[in-house]
């Protein structure tokens, strides 16, 4: 790695460090988000914060799950639509090293803060690295202002950096599938731990997080015009998904049997939570229609009010398009404008064969862009969550969509500004 690349990856990673950790320097870094709430942090605050149970003893009295402070409704005591698994982990770190809870607290805030700029900023480098300066700055940028990574990145009931696992492995590991040197086998085995770690957070968007480790899969084999492997590929990485679900389903199962005490409680649970997530209370009177258009205007990038109060009214006047409609624009843009060069290069044949092939990656780029689409969207038809979740569904279009369109979105400026200046040379 260069000096100058090092020196670049440490300013990005600092720079979405101290974004993420301050709420774009709103506030202190370690405390609670100002402008995000995706579910209440009380069920791990109150378990990080109860020093009278030591690991052990807490779960032994609680089986493991999340639980905060007993109020109405009484449901609330003790939260089982999860495993409780990383609650469990920061409550076995904090009894083994004694740490003071408060600090505790603060701390993981910032570590997971730094943990997601850390994996976004290593992409940033890589994009550097084989598409230009340009592309990775546009990439940056862009994931310095999204709102569904500034709020829930320090949230500690979703761990959110893991979130972006199975996309990133995915990224860096599946290559090496590519050009031979790791089995398709060896591939599998680790998606197949990284879903289990995944879905131990919880079950909320797992269509969308599984079919994120799909997209690298769905570039590679268009660059290499593929089909079939791309279709077995991606029917095995569902499979291994498929098989993940279901063992953290039965871990899942064995404590709500050891909470409840019984088997059909257990059972009934589970089966009414799948349930309203699918349908919930008034998902029947809503179409998806509705619910699709309705999620097209949910806020998605994100400025503090320092910055945006110094913006001129007539700018301001436009800030309603900072929605995820916004998304769909940019896509449909980028789009449009890599149509219309594949028309015109296919008219002028004496385009050089490097800028010829710099477009067919730009056109599998496009495509690529379209699956993540398809695969953020997958997570539509469970209308009881996405009605009842609100503040929470963002997420959804960040993996892998807005990323993957971050990147679609640099790559092709870095190209037009390449074209232009060959052009005026």
């Amino acid at each position: 790695m260069r000096k100058s690349e090092l020196i670049y990856l440490f300013l990005v990673f600092i720079i979405l460090s101290l974004i993420y950790s301050t709420d774009f320097f709103q506030m202190p870094p370690g405390h609670q988000s100002v402008i995000y709430f995706g579910g209440t942090e009380d069920y791990i605050l109150y378990r990080i914060r109860n020093t009278e149970l030591n690991f052990i003893e807490d779960i032994q009295t609680y089986s493991g799950f999340n639980y905060g402070v007993p109020v109405e409704p009484p449901e609330f005591t003790v939260y089982r639509s999860q495993t409780g698994f990383y609650g469990s982990i920061l409550k076995y770190i904090q009894s083994l090293f004694s740490f003071p809870p408060e600090a505790f607290l603060r701390g993981t805030r910032i570590v997971f803060s730094a943990i997601l700029a850390a994996i976004l900023a290593g992409l940033a480098l890589s994009i550097q690295k084989i598409y230009g300066w340009i592309a990775s700055l546009i990439f940056a940028v862009l994931c310095a202002c999204t709102y569904w990574l500034i709020g829930p990145s320090k949230h500690l009931i979703w761990f959110y950096f893991i979130l972006f696992l199975p996309f990133v492995y995915s990224i860096y590991v599946y290559p090496r599938v590519v050009e031979g040197k790791l089995s398709l086998r060896k591939f599998l085995l680790g998606l197949f731990i990284i879903f289990i770690l995944e879905f131990l957070r919880g079950y909320t968007y797992i269509t969308c997080l599984s079919l994120s480790a799909a997209i690298p899969v769905v570039y590679h084999r268009l660059k290499h015009k593929d089909f079939k492997q791309l279709l077995s590929e991606g029917l095995l990485i569902g499979l291994v998904s498929f098989l993940a679900y279901v063992l953290v389903l039965g871990i899942h199962y064995l404590q709500l049997r050891h909470s409840f005490g019984n088997h059909p409680e257990a059972i009934n649970f589970l089966l009414d939570k799948a349930l309203f997530r699918i349908q919930g209370e008034s998902a029947g009177s809503i179409s998806l229609r509705d619910l699709f258009l309705g999620w097209a205007r949910i806020p998605f990038f994100y400025l503090p009010s320092q910055l945006t109060d110094r913006i001129p009214q007539v700018v301001k006047n436009l800030l309603p398009l900072n929605m995820i409609r916004t998304l769909y624009f940019m896509f449909g843009l980028n789009l449009t404008v890599t149509l219309l060069f594949s028309f015109r290069f296919k008219k002028n044949e004496s385009i050089e064969e490097s800028w010829q092939t710099r477009l067919e990656e730009l056109v599998v780029i496009a495509f690529t862009c379209a699956a993540s689409l398809l695969a953020s969207w997958s997570w539509f038809p469970a209308k009881g969550h996405m009605i009842a979740h609100p503040h929470m569904n963002g997420i959804m279009f960040v993996i892998p969509f807005a990323l993957t369109l971050y990147f679609y979105t640099g790559v092709l400026v870095q190209f037009l500004v390449a074209w232009h200046s060959q052009r005026i040379q």
